[in-house]
């Protein structure tokens, strides 16, 4: 089954053999999980239980659009001119020229840090990159703080 997320929701286009064909014709693959489509839009795939998602990137164009690193789903990213793009999400303010993964949940640059997970992106205010680093099994230690998925925490 094949579904596109668009702006008018979620459609489920089994039915709708002609929107179907329309879509596998229209959506060119990129690399990794992104495509892209008519009008030079980009769309990211996402999978779940054997269905097909696209997701339409906002303020994103097929013209400057690159994929950095297509290891999908775990580390999918992008760049638009000046923006970092994590799976379907615009990491806002981000630097495309120092931007890097820490491991799976975690990604800086030269002046934020950023909590990654399937539902979002947040900067960790605060939180100084240059020291940032794992102490093990989900925590993680700045010069000022521990964070724990995204959030200063206790550690002891």
């Amino acid at each position: 089954m094949l579904f596109i997320k668009s702006i008018f929701g979620l459609f489920t286009l089994l039915a709708m053999g002609a929107i179907l064909l329309f879509y596998r014709v229209t959506l060119q693959h990129i690399d990794g999980n992104y495509y892209k489509g008519l009008f030079d839009t980009v769309y990211y795939q996402s999978d779940f239980e054997g269905a097909k998602f696209y997701t339409k990137l906002k303020n994103v164009k097929g013209k400057d659009f690159r994929v950095v690193n297509n290891n999908c789903p775990a580390y999918c990213l992008a760049t638009n001119s000046n923006q970092v793009i994590y799976k379907a999400y615009i990491i806002e303010g981000s630097d495309t020229d120092s931007f890097e993964f820490i491991d799976y949940w975690y990604a800086k640059d030269k002046k934020s840090v950023y909590y990654l997970d399937d539902a979002r992106t947040k900067e960790i205010q605060g939180a100084d990159p240059k020291t940032f680093h794992s102490v093990g099994r989900a925590i993680y230690q700045d010069k000022n703080n521990y964070y724990k998925f995204g959030e200063i925490t206790e550690y002891k």
